[in-house]
């Protein structure tokens, strides 16, 4: 077996490894939704907290190019709401999973007018099927919540999870078979 067919090897069971993990991992969050959906909600936060202070530092690193203020508010904005989100995730959890649900239903709506006007072109059922889809899981979220909540941004994580491993897994285990 050549060099090169051994690095592949080596590489493509790392990655059917890490595939399996981030599957398992997409399991869990399923499992444990609730979790899962306050671990998003602190990840996040702390992400907007770093990002919002990263923002300020730079505000007054170039406040004399203009924009100083601009910089400045999205800055505070993010430190504000980025501690928001770590100080009370629960609630946070709550408010998230009501903006994907109105998010949900605005792009459903959007996406079956455009599927509509693309009517009777190649495609245009596909994205009539996904508008309804996004729709309808708008409103059984925004009906069910704040119960939602609970249960709603940790599966939808698990899911992800789950489908990118799954096709990670079954990338790494093709190039692994063309060298084999």
């Amino acid at each position: 077996m050549s060099e090169l067919a051994v690095q592949v090897k080596k590489a493509s069971t790392v990655a059917i490894v890490l595939s399996v993990l981030v599957i398992l991992l997409g399991f869990a969050a399923i499992i444990v939704p609730e979790i899962a959906g306050l671990a998003v909600t602190l990840l996040i936060g702390w992400a907007l907290l770093v990002a919002g202070i990263v923002e300020i530092v730079h505000a007054f690193g170039s406040r004399h190019g203009g924009n100083f203020a601009l910089h400045l508010l999205i800055g505070i904005l993010d430190v504000v709401v980025g501690a928001y989100l770590i100080i009370h995730p629960t609630a946070a959890l709550v408010t998230l999973t009501l903006i994907l649900a109105v998010v949900f239903v605005v792009d459903g709506i959007s996406t079956l007018f455009y599927g509509f006007r693309l009517r009777p072109q190649p495609g245009s059922g596909w994205l009539l099927f996904d508008g309804l889809v996004s729709l309808v899981l708008g409103i059984l979220i925004w009906s069910h919540w704040p119960m939602s909540s609970v249960w709603f941004i940790g599966t939808l994580i698990g899911i992800r999870l789950v489908l990118e491993g799954t096709g990670r897994l079954f990338a790494a285990s093709a190039v692994r078979s063309v060298v084999a």
